[in-house]
């Protein structure tokens, strides 16, 4: 690393030699003095080193104090710039994150403002070191994902556009398009990822689509502004059926996705109208029906409420949240 030094110093003439003396206003980043090829030389160096390293790692049978990231950081870091992941590697370094973890405390322990800080950076690093081990051919493992089958609809949610669809082209997988779908709730606006191109990727779209729309409590949870999301979703896609417009949230199929704010749907209205005719009890029913902005009743599905109006019928409840 020492040697390294005079590069890095002098890769830009007319800069400072001492990096220490390059300041920068307030907020500002701070520009690496070194070029590119250099950093991944460094980058190289370091990640051999620490091989060397994790090869010689033993657990210390008498640890003193608590764990902390610094425990942890070089493997983080050794992870990102290897090349390739060899299962030596992986098995030592999985052995690393066993026996390096936040200490269990009791509700009685004391633990200052930076103890607490040091436990939830360490459960982090232990978090992304194990999403590169579980997938490490990712292209970018900063942004690594993990196992598919124990990735989260959050996770999905919070991943790059590139992170994003990289993961998707190495995972096909229905449960996770479907993940990937529900991810779209959160997280709406993409630019290079659409909801109807993530959907084409199911071997059974619009059935895989019907189904997780009846399970929408299930599956997605939360709040108005998920459902609201989830339902402009569905009613932008262009084959958007009355099987399927019958299946959202009630509430949230009348009042998104029309011309003004808080109206419906030119489809959504157009399968109410089939549903209620010329019915005026049926419409008055209609009118009264429990579904609700917020609660329980909010995830009351439009036809079920169509049913009971159209009918007569005691109004239905809520879906199931298992």
């Amino acid at each position: 690393m020492a040697q390294a030094m005079p590069e890095v110093q002098h890769a830009e003439p007319g800069r400072s030699e001492d990096a220490s003396q390059a300041k920068t206003r307030y907020g500002e980043p701070h520009t690496w003095l070194a070029s590119e090829e250099l950093l991944v030389r460094l980058g190289q160096r370091f990640a051999d080193t620490a091989i060397k390293a994790l090869r010689l790692w033993e657990l210390d049978p008498e640890p003193g104090g608590d764990p902390g990231p610094r425990q942890l950081q070089w493997v983080h870091a050794m992870l990102l710039h290897l090349p390739h992941l060899t299962d030596e590697v992986k098995e030592k370094a999985r052995a690393v994150v066993r026996h390096v973890r936040p200490r269990t405390r009791s509700r009685w322990d004391y633990a200052d403002f930076r103890t607490q800080q040091n436990d939830k950076r360490l459960a982090e690093l232990r978090a992304a070191v194990e999403r590169i081990l579980a997938d490490p051919s990712t292209a970018s493992r900063e942004s690594a994902l993990g196992d598919p089958k124990q990735v989260t609809v959050r996770d999905l949610a919070n991943a790059p556009d590139e992170a994003l669809r990289d993961y998707l082209n190495r995972h096909a997988d229905d449960d996770l398009v479907e993940k990937t779908l529900l991810s779209f709730a959160w997280r709406s606006y993409r630019s290079g990822l659409s909801f109807s191109d993530v959907l084409a990727r199911h071997s059974a779209p619009e059935a895989a689509l019907l189904q997780i729309t009846m399970d929408l409590r299930r599956r997605l949870g939360g709040g108005p502004n998920l459902r609201e999301t989830w339902t402009r979703e569905v009613l932008a896609l262009p084959n958007c059926t009355p099987e399927l417009v019958r299946a959202l949230p009630a509430w949230s199929a009348l009042t998104v996705g029309g011309a003004r704010h808080g109206t419906a749907h030119t489809t959504v209205a157009s399968t109410v109208l089939i549903a209620l005719s010329n019915d005026d009890d049926a419409w008055s029913r209609f009118a009264t029906s429990p579904a609700s902005y917020s609660g329980p009743t909010a995830w009351l599905r439009l036809g079920d409420v169509l049913q009971a109006a159209a009918k007569g019928e005691e109004w239905p409840k809520p879906p199931n949240t298992r």
